[in-house]
């Protein structure tokens, strides 16, 4: 015969696990907050800025939450950065490196490279000779077809009609 077996009492920890604090206020001043928020103006970043006005960016995150002024003034500053400024030759040289050279991919299998080959961007080469031979190329995309959402009513039948018709094949009815 069996006997159950009388459960067995769970012990108890020997050290009693300590409650966790409950969460505080975060600790960034006003001087701070102010750094803080002319960085991100000037930068965009939070992380940088974060670490130009001297704390983590947790901290800042708590800040933003506690106080109510900081996250307008964090969002106005978001909402204010400055464009890149790109210097146009170095752009121009960086597109047709791109045009010329296209783009090296991998193609990656159980995580080992097996193959490698270059992509190249019709769609840029095709703007390229178009702005670049307009007398030329230009003219051409000009005359395209406008686009279907701006057509009237009757420029669309227009534009239907002039399709080519289905070839007829003797034999095939």
């Amino acid at each position: 015969m069996t006997q159950a077996l009388a459960p067995r009492p769970i012990a108890e920890p020997a050290l009693p696990i300590p409650a966790l604090p409950a969460r505080a206020a975060p600790v960034i001043d006003a001087d701070r907050r102010d750094r803080f928020i002319a960085a991100l103006r000037d930068c965009g970043a939070v992380g940088v800025a974060a670490d130009r006005a001297g704390a983590s960016r947790f901290a800042f995150n708590r800040a933003r939450d506690h106080h109510p002024d900081f996250r307008i003034a964090w969002d106005t500053a978001l909402g204010r950065v400055p464009t890149l400024k790109i210097d146009p030759a170095r752009l121009e040289a960086a597109l047709f490196k791109r045009l010329v050279s296209g783009v090296k991919r991998r193609t990656i299998y159980q995580g080992k490279v097996v193959d490698t080959y270059r992509v190249y961007n019709d769609p840029l080469a095709s703007k390229v000779v178009v702005a670049l031979m307009s007398d030329k190329y230009g003219q051409h995309a000009a005359d395209g077809p406008e686009p279907v959402e701006l057509m009237t009513r009757e420029a669309f039948l227009a534009a239907i009609a002039i399709r080519p018709k289905a070839i007829d094949y003797p034999g095939l009815e």
